[in-house]
C-alpha cells in the first residue's frame, strides 16, 4: 500500500468499513470464469449518504470501465444490479414490481 493512501478501517471481528466516498479495491489479476461470481456481504448504508449506494462493483482494470455495480435505493430500501454491457445500453436488472419485493434487513 502506498504512503500516500491511508489504511483502510476495520471494525469489529475485522470488518472492512469503507468511507463515504471512498472505495476498497480487490484486483482479482484474473478473468471471472463462466461459472460465475458469487459475492456475499453484509452492508451499512450512510443515513447521509446519495440517494444511490454502490455496494460493489466490477471494473475492467484495463480500461477502467464499470461493468456491473450492485446498487442500494435507501428511500425504497431495494437493491437492485445495474448492466453496462460492450454494447448496447446500460440497465438495471430488476423492474419496480421485483425490488419492492425484495426485503432488505435493516440492522439496528
Amino acid at each position: 500500500m502506498s504512503q500516500s493512501i491511508p489504511a483502510p478501517s476495520f471494525g469489529p471481528y475485522n470488518i472492512l468499513m469503507c468511507r463515504p466516498g471512498q472505495i476498497a479495491v480487490l484486483p482479482l489479476y484474473t478473468p471471472i470464469s463462466k461459472e460465475g461470481l458469487v459475492v456475499a456481504m453484509d452492508f451499512y448504508s450512510y443515513s447521509d449518504g446519495s440517494s444511490t449506494q454502490t455496494i460493489f462493483s466490477i471494473r475492467n482494470t484495463a480500461t477502467n470501465v464499470v461493468s456491473l455495480r450492485a446498487d442500494y435505493f435507501p428511500t425504497s430500501g431495494a437493491l437492485n444490479i445495474w448492466i453496462n454491457p460492450p454494447s448496447g445500453s446500460s440497465y438495471y436488472v430488476f423492474d419496480s414490481a421485483i425490488t419492492s419485493s425484495i426485503s432488505i434487513n435493516t440492522g439496528k
